[in-house]
């Protein structure tokens, strides 16, 4: 699965947790029960023995002006900007 499908409407994609279950609690990436997950912990459960491939990918591709993809992804993303960049990536 790629992180845009596994990201497959707004409601799936979260800020300032990995993942999380559907009362908001902070969950593994990989539970059964995550309903919600941010660009990083997309990234792990889709690509889990690339993540470290992936991970360089997506920080080559954003921009140096962010302190780190979390802080992207927390702070300067939107919904739509995740989605694209996946797309563009094919991840």
């Amino acid at each position: 699965m790629k992180i845009y499908e596994l990201l497959s409407d707004e409601s799936k994609w979260i800020k300032n947790s990995a993942a999380v279950d559907s009362d908001g609690n902070f969950v593994s990436v990989f539970a059964d029960e995550a309903v919600g997950w941010c660009l990083l912990g997309a990234a792990e459960k889709c690509y889990n023995n690339r993540y470290r491939e992936i991970h360089k990918i997506l920080r080559n591709k954003i921009s140096s002006d962010y302190k780190s993809l979390i802080d992207y992804n927390d702070n300067h993303a939107t919904y739509q900007d995740i989605i694209n960049l996946c797309k563009e990536l094919d991840i």
